[in-house]
Formats: C-alpha cells, structure tokens, sequence
C-alpha cells in the first residue's frame, strides 16, 4: 500500500513546481493555503465526462495508461459525514470492464478522510432519490453504467429513514491499493510537486479550481501541467460564480499563461452553460 502525507509532515525538495515565469514566481509569493473552507461534494455521474475523454482519447492508443485525480470527493447530501468517493471506483470499473487492466491511478485529495474511505470501504452508497427525481437523470444513468460494468445489482436500504442504494466496489479496488496500483496522495494540489508521483496521461481536476484563490490556481495549473506527457490531457471545471480561471469568464488564464504552461485548451463539447464551463486541455511540447 502506498499512501503518502504531506499535510503532516515537510515533503521536502519535491513540496514545489520550479516557477520560473514572473506570474507563477508572484503567485507562489502570494498563496495562503485554505484547509477550512474546501467543500468535497460529489454525485455519481461525476466521472461521466472523463470516461468519456478516456473512451475517446485513450482506449486504442496507450495499453498502460497513467491516470491522476486530484479531489475524489465524498461528502453527499447535507451531512459532511455522509460520504462515498465515486470516481476512483467508476475508473477502475471501466477499466476492467473494457479489458484495460494495464492501469495506474494516483489519487490526490486535501480531505484525508476520503483518502482513508477509499482504501476500506466494500460499498458504494448513492441517494436512492435519483431513482425518481426528474433532474437528476444522470446520475440514473451513471448508477446504471457502473451495474453494468461491475456485473451486479443494486441493493436498496434505508438508513435513519433516507432511502439509499448500495452496490459492491470493484472486487480488485482493494487489492489494488495494496500493491500500489492505486497510490492516495494527502496533499494540497497547490504546495506540491506532481511530477514526483510520475507523468500522466491524463488528469482530472473537475469541479475543484473554484475552491482556490487565483494564486493557488495559478500553482495547481503549473504543477499539474509539468506532470502530463506529451499530449496528456488535463479536464477542469470553471465556475463564474467563485474564482473563475478561464479569461473568456473573467479570470486569469490567457493565451500567453497557457502558452507559458504548454497547454492548449481543446473544444471537448463538454458542460458549458452558466455557472460551469468543463474543458480539456492538452499537453504540447
């Protein structure tokens, strides 16, 4: 099992990306960590648009893909207590289900409990509510693909009166873990060095830009872009309502910092209405 932790201890020479432009010098001068305010909400049908990238862009080209998630998420509903990470279980379903066992995963995370969560739970739980809510067709949809994927059927239960689905994890999470196939990293994306944990062929940091100040995001950027190979690919989420990135809504990444960064942003067709844009970027050398 490999699990490293660098919010209780000094990483040490690997804690920070080597900046070099003046924006990522300033921003490194000027970050304030916030270990307080970090929301891990999640849903099932998050993973949705990253397998889709997967399918696309990965399946048929690489037989050992790379692949890093930075905030897996857990809290559902009201209760930050009340949790269950979804994406690390939906990656390796799909995976094994396609016949692409050749993987690996490094799992990042500021939430310490939902890096622990992952390495003991037997369960998946989601709100059996989707079952009949008329906005929440995808999360139905996603439930329905990781039955599918993992060959079992849902279980109902009721728990302090809240209807809840269960299904089993992926029968190889575990093991998997233990060999460190899957490697859970307790750490702020913005204070460390990515590239240690290896190069990625793609890496998903969806729904999670907005929780950090435009210094941090600046940090996060860099030290996830020196960690893609060339043509890896990075999907992010922006939001206009709390610290927006994306220049076109009103935040600090422009041609030049994406430039600055190798990066070009794809059109990827994904979530884009008002309050969220979802992009894919990709790796140039």
């Amino acid at each position: 099992m490999i699990y490293y932790n660098f919010m209780a201890a000094i990483p040490g020479e690997h804690s920070k990306p080597r900046l070099k432009q003046p924006w990522l010098k300033a921003a490194e001068k000027d970050y304030i960590p916030n270990f307080v305010d970090t929301i891990s909400l999640t849903n099932i049908s998050r993973g949705s648009e990253l397998i889709e990238i997967i399918d696309r862009e990965i399946v048929g080209n690489i037989t050992e893909p790379s692949i890093c998630v930075v905030g897996v998420g857990f809290q559902i509903g009201s209760s930050p207590d009340n949790g269950c990470p979804y994406v690390p279980y939906r990656l390796a379903a799909h995976f094994s289900y396609i016949g692409l066992p050749d993987y690996t995963m490094t799992l990042v995370d500021i939430n310490e409990k939902a890096l622990n969560d992952l390495a003991v739970r037997e369960e998946i739980v989601v709100e059996g509510r989707i079952l009949t809510h008329p906005f929440r067709p995808k999360e139905k949809k996603a439930l329905d693909q990781y039955l599918l994927e993992t060959n079992q059927t849902a279980r109902l239960v009721t728990t302090e009166g809240a209807i809840m689905i269960t299904a089993q994890v992926p029968h190889d999470f575990r093991k998997n873990i233990e060999s460190g196939k899957i490697i859970r990293v307790h750490a702020d994306i913005a204070s460390i060095e990515l590239n240690y944990y290896g190069l990625f062929d793609i890496v998903d940091a969806s729904y999670l830009f907005y929780q950090l100040n435009h210094a941090g995001q600046k940090k996060a950027m860099a030290t996830i872009a020196q960690a893609l190979k060339p043509n890896g690919r990075l999907l992010v989420t922006d939001s206009d309502g709390r610290n927006p990135m994306f220049m076109e809504r009103g935040g600090w990444l422009d041609y030049s910092k994406l430039e600055d960064l190798q990066l070009v942003k794809e059109n990827a067709g994904l979530v884009n209405d008002t309050f969220y844009e979802m992009a894919l970027f990709k790796k140039i050398m």
